[in-house]
């Protein structure tokens, strides 16, 4: 039996950084939101969107990285003849990918940014990347999609969901589609439901668009579909009053636009109702970035999918979730 062959892997191609977000980063680094960045990166990556991604942001902004990598307990292959216990293979599989990690990290340091690689073995590896963003409290968490070679309703619903529930920073999730120059960013408010949706939820997630429009010299738009009036079932709606919801939430949407900076001009409406209506003006914008809020729910409700679970698996586009100010992880509920 031979000995198990070493994995070869090429570093990454770090894109430069644009001159605008190095401005920012000058003027900003002392006092950015956005200090660290944990990176959910596979095991036998050769190459990661995510890594390429983050190091763009942190190049703007300052951030330190974590690259983590949490793979699932395997047995011992036929072809393993290096020791003679279970605890030796995967110590020795420990090192090997500490060596991806850092592989992947080298070209990141040779461009100044600070960079640490963690790895685990665990049984669960989703449950695994959500307890370390606990424990590590980053600033931001970016895991990359899965390609499609799965369903996309499995990705979503054994994957991604349970990464959004369970993180409570932001959790940016990519696709190997690498950003342009100046990135398009929409970011899917509703402030106009404060019964069922914190303020404070929509707040945060422009704001959140807008510093990372910032660091990446993007275009931040706003989207938000028009709902009707709550109305029984087989009433009309006079058309008067559905005609002052709508301004009412048009004024809403400004109101919030203007608080943060941005032009009338950079909001965009339809009068579909949701999910459908996101998904027109998704189309129509053709974003790269898609910024979504999730609201915090009660323990019976957790596993109720939002509107970004109805969303994530038809739009082509990377999302990042943001979490309401105050949200608890349910995993907190039972303890680490």
């Amino acid at each position: 039996m031979k000995p198990i062959p070493a994995p070869t892997q090429s570093c990454p191609t770090l894109p430069a950084p644009h001159p605008s977000a190095v401005r920012f980063a000058e003027r900003d680094a002392g006092g950015c939101a956005l200090k660290s960045i944990l990176v959910g990166v596979p095991p036998n990556c050769m190459r990661s969107a995510a890594v390429e991604k983050a190091a763009r942001i942190a190049f703007g902004c300052g951030a330190a990285i974590e690259l983590y990598l949490a793979e699932g307990r395997q047995r011992i292959p036929d072809s393993w003849a290096g020791g003679t216990t279970t605890l030796q293979y995967h110590e020795l599989m420990a090192e090997r990918r500490l060596e991806e990690l850092n592989r992947l990290a080298d070209p990141l340091r040779k461009a100044g940014i600070q960079v640490t690689c963690h790895s685990t073995w665990q049984s669960r590896q989703t449950e695994t990347l959500s307890r370390h963003a606990l424990r590590m409290a980053p600033d931001l968490v970016i895991v990359e999609l899965p390609g499609p070679t799965l369903a996309p309703r499995t990705r979503v619903i054994r994957y991604d969901w349970t990464l959004m529930r369970e993180i409570a920073a932001p959790l940016l999730m990519v696709h190997e589609r690498e950003w342009p120059l100046h990135p398009r960013i929409a970011a899917c408010v509703d402030p106009c439901r404060p019964a069922e949706r914190p303020v404070a939820l929509d707040d945060a997630l422009v704001s959140l668009a807008c510093r990372v429009g910032r660091t990446l010299a993007a275009h931040v738009e706003l989207l938000h579909a028009l709902q009707p009036v709550p109305h029984l079932s087989g009433e009309a709606v006079p058309s008067e009053l559905q005609q002052r919801r709508h301004e009412s939430d048009r004024m809403a949407v400004a109101k919030l636009a203007a608080s943060h900076r941005l032009s009338e001009a950079s909001i965009h409406f339809n009068d579909v109702r949701r999910p459908q209506g996101i998904l027109d003006l998704i189309e129509a914008l053709q974003p790269d970035l898609v910024v979504m809020g999730l609201g915090a729910r009660g323990r019976l409700h957790a596993a109720m999918p939002d509107t970004p679970g109805e969303l994530l698996d038809r739009i082509d586009c990377d999302v990042l979730i943001v979490k309401p100010p105050g949200f608890v992880s349910p995993l907190l509920t039972v303890g680490l």
